[in-house]
């Protein structure tokens, strides 16, 4: 896609947005702007182009990258049992008793 027309498209889905101070249009309106500067940084446009609505709420553009914490799979460590060793637990539970 030519820069104008992948603009045009990222321009025309921001209109759609129904929340203007949401993280990701300040994000996305800077890399427009980076991309008529210098001509890069084209792939994270087509990466918002290409994502739902709902999935951008993780996801951030900064520095020409792209961090996207939808997927991450993270493993849960606790203490607390009777030996107060660290062990890999599948869940927390009854976080708000502490």
């Amino acid at each position: 896609m030519k820069h104008s027309n992948l603009i045009e498209a990222v321009r025309k889905k921001l209109k759609k947005t129904t929340r203007n101070d949401h993280h990701i249009v300040f994000q996305v309106l800077t890399h427009v702007e980076r991309l008529q500067a210098t001509g890069e940084g084209e792939e994270i446009l087509e990466h918002y182009l290409a994502s739902k609505t709902w999935y951008l709420g993780r996801v951030f553009y900064y520095n020409g990258k792209i961090y996207d914490f939808n997927n991450m799979a993270i493993e849960k460590w606790s203490r607390a049992n009777r030996h107060k060793s660290w062990s890999i637990v599948k869940s927390f539970t009854h976080l708000n008793r502490i």
